[in-house]
């Protein structure tokens, strides 16, 4: 995604231009650890889970017994991410070069993030008593 709007050049909107790009008294090192950097970084991150359960729920042969594990499956990594504070590379690599206050800002939004997402998918599929819960086993 990022590459993406970086491959457009002059043609990238101005508000991701700013946020993607060098200023000229900018190191790369410097660009790296801006915090939209860093959001950006970690929307395409998840993004890809999200995508791979998804193209894998609306595959032709995606039989039942396969939907509960794909869901299950999707729910545990976001849960294994927030029990372990993985927030995506990027942000390990930038996390020493910022303050503690900045840290703990965006831990606190990409938590949210994590737990909003667990609450949606709890909200919307039945993990406790879904017919596709004992199916499971036949996948």
């Amino acid at each position: 995604m990022i590459s993406y709007f970086i491959s457009l050049g002059e043609d990238c909107p101005k508000q991701l231009t700013k946020l993607l790009f060098f200023e000229e008294d900018e190191s790369e090192i410097e660009h790296l650890f801006k915090k939209p950097s860093i959001y950006l970084h970690f929307c395409a991150n998840v993004t890809i889970m999200f995508e791979k359960a998804s193209k894998l729920l609306q595959k032709s042969e995606t039989s039942s017994p396969e939907i509960f594990y794909i869901m299950n499956e999707l729910k545990t990594n976001i849960s294994t991410r927030i029990n372990e504070q993985f927030y995506g590379s990027n942000f390990i690599t930038c996390k020493n070069k910022l303050s503690v206050s900045n840290i703990n800002t965006i831990k606190k939004d990409f938590d949210m993030f994590y737990n909003t997402a667990l609450t949606y998918l709890s909200n919307h599929f039945d993990y406790e008593y879904s017919p596709l819960k004992f199916l499971e086993p036949l996948a």
